[in-house]
């Protein structure tokens, strides 16, 4: 039996069009792993720049389905805004397993705080073919960006995996998912204040960073929960009530695993 070693090279000679169906197929982490060993598969992961010349939610989701459909390239986007000064630039990533990773973290802008509102889209057709989309990981979501992000949310009907990262300026989140959302997590957004998610199916909850404000509605499929509180407080006032009230809407689960220092800090409350 051939090795991996002598199977590569053969491989690697045949049409980019080829190796583009073989590397989507390939889970997001091991096609990364795959381009760094080989220049050939690397060159299919090459970055592509758009402009655009207006900041329209649902024309930018429409041009987003063609390219993140069929190809597993890292598609790079530059999206020029009237009146703003510098484009908005951000790399989108769909893997092998029916996931997309949006990344806002290479603009230099200032801090602006902002909410983000994500919904699904329960009864009206969808405008763009992302249904297939299973996990959806949101890193660096902005002001500029936060409505872009909620028109993609709408439009993945079976999305099972939430998670949103290092959203600075993002103070309040909600999000009223479908049926098919198992797993939600969201870690180091330094300025966040509340989280409010609505999932009947949410089987997985995990949250890292400042303490905020927790509320878990109608998950009744809850099994699993992590408070990584590690960043203390932050800007919001404690409320030992508030806590009592999330750690009563956990009694159920199976498996709860939560920082310390805050259950002294309720014990020691008057």
């Amino acid at each position: 039996m051939e090795d991996i070693e002598s199977i590569e090279p053969k491989i690697t000679k045949l049409p980019s069009e080829i190796l583009q169906q073989i590397i989507s197929q390939i889970p997001l982490k091991e096609a990364v792993r795959t381009s760094i060993l080989s220049t050939s598969w690397k060159s299919l992961l090459a970055p592509i720049q758009v402009q655009f010349d207006d900041f329209d939610g649902k024309k930018i989701m429409g041009f987003l389905l063609k390219p993140c459909e069929s190809t597993p390239e890292i598609l790079k986007f530059s999206l020029h805004v009237d009146g703003r000064e510098n484009d908005l630039v951000f790399h989108t990533v769909k893997g092998g397993e029916k996931e997309l990773h949006l990344d806002f973290s290479l603009n230099k802008q200032k801090k602006s705080n902002f909410d983000l509102v994500l919904e699904s889209n329960y009864s009206n057709p969808h405008d763009f073919n992302f249904s297939s989309i299973k996990t959806l990981h949101l890193i660096s979501v902005n002001r500029l960006t936060k409505d872009l992000v909620s028109t993609l949310f709408f439009n993945c009907q079976v999305l099972g995996t939430l998670k949103l990262e290092k959203c600075v300026g993002l103070k309040n989140v909600s999000v009223k998912a479908s049926t098919s959302l198992t797993d939600f997590e969201m870690v180091d957004c330094p300025n966040l204040e509340s989280i409010t998610i609505s999932a009947p199916n949410l089987k997985s909850f995990a949250y890292r960073g400042v303490l905020p404000l927790i509320q878990i509605k109608g998950s009744l499929s809850l099994v699993d929960a992590v408070l990584d509180l590690r960043d203390g407080f932050g800007n919001k006032e404690f409320d030992c009530e508030d806590v009592m009230n999330l750690l009563e809407a956990f009694k159920e689960i199976e498996s709860l695993r939560i920082s310390g220092w805050l259950l002294e800090v309720c014990s020691s409350a008057p």
